[in-house]
């Protein structure tokens, strides 16, 4: 996934209407700033606004912008996991909520608390990423399959070794 750079202060609202009006100038100006753009609200609505194009350089870039609003939802939704995977209340409980909210089956539900539970305990660097979509989802299962069976500390090195290798 590509990184996120720093943008120059833009009203990315006011850019989204004109995009929506028709405007050929804010629709290339929106081109160019997207892959800078950070995952959000207004970025995911800008995208929604775009034209239908038939362009296969922007359908890349839509795409790529795509993945990394799916990553920041994904970060977002272990976050709202969090309580229930670190909380004292019993586990049973916890696992019925998580499953009924997100409509999953209990292997689907202990899965999710499972990866939210290690990415609010021990993998902080790699839950930055994933909130600023500069990883991608399948790295962070992948990170957390290969340390299962780890200790922590074996685990950290493992995910500098992730966070390394991720493109």
């Amino acid at each position: 996934m590509s990184e996120c750079l720093a943008v120059p202060p833009i009203d990315v609202p006011s850019l989204t209407r004109r995009v929506r009006l028709g405007d050929a100038a804010a629709v290339a100006e929106a081109v160019q700033l997207i892959p800078l753009l950070p995952p959000g609200p207004e970025s995911a609505s800008l995208l929604l606004s775009l034209p239908p194009h038939s362009d296969r350089l922007l359908q890349s870039v839509v795409l790529e912008a795509w993945d990394r609003h799916v990553s920041w939802a994904q970060a977002m939704l272990y976050g709202a996991a969090q309580p229930f995977a670190c909380s004292d209340s019993p586990e049973r409980d916890n696992l019925e909520t998580v499953r009924h909210a997100l409509g999953l089956s209990a292997h689907g539900a202990k899965n999710v608390q499972a990866v939210s539970r290690r990415l609010f305990t021990l993998f902080a660097s790699t839950l930055g990423l994933l909130q600023r979509g500069q990883i991608s989802r399948g790295h962070v299962w992948g990170l957390i399959e290969m340390t299962a069976d780890l200790d922590d500390h074996e685990a950290g090195l493992i995910e500098d070794r992730v966070i390394t290798d991720a493109p």
